[in-house]
């Protein structure tokens, strides 16, 4: 279902506000980013089509991958076994307070929530984890306006 509502509307796909900028700065910081997501690979490869993040990262793990959702440990289990990592050096940033716990439960020891997946939405509330309603409060404005790419 989500695949055909964003097939239908591809103009609305598009990047967080600063989120370019953002994976831009942590690569340039030698940072090892991943996209993990619980979207079927169809869904990507529309997303891809619509802004050509897969360009720009060295994996894009889906939960369909796995057979597991983000919101429980075998995932995580699976994705360590995948993307070898340091739990206690990782971040996850996600829109789900649910997928968020697992991470934290799994190890993962830095945990931010986007407080408005939909932009037109009031904030969400997040009880167990740092909230934040754009990128730009993960680094200095002068870091992220530095690194911004003009290629994608």
């Amino acid at each position: 279902m989500h695949e055909d509502l964003h097939a239908s509307q591809p103009q609305l796909i598009r990047y967080r506000p600063a989120a370019q900028a953002f994976v831009t700065q942590l690569i340039a910081m030698g940072k090892d980013v991943r996209l993990v997501t619980n979207a079927h690979r169809a869904s990507l490869a529309i997303k891809h089509r619509a802004t050509g993040i897969e360009h720009h990262l060295p994996a894009v793990y889906s939960a369909h991958d796995f057979g597991y959702a983000k919101e429980g440990q075998q995932f995580w289990q699976q994705l360590q076994t995948r993307h070898h990592f340091h739990p206690q050096r990782t971040l996850m940033v996600d829109d789900t307070e649910v997928v968020l716990d697992a991470a934290r439960l799994f190890g993962i020891a830095h945990t931010v929530a986007v407080t408005t997946p939909d932009s037109s939405a009031v904030p969400r509330v997040f009880q167990r984890h740092t909230g934040i309603t754009h990128f730009a409060q993960l680094f200095p404005a002068s870091t992220l306006a530095a690194s911004t790419s003009s290629d994608w």
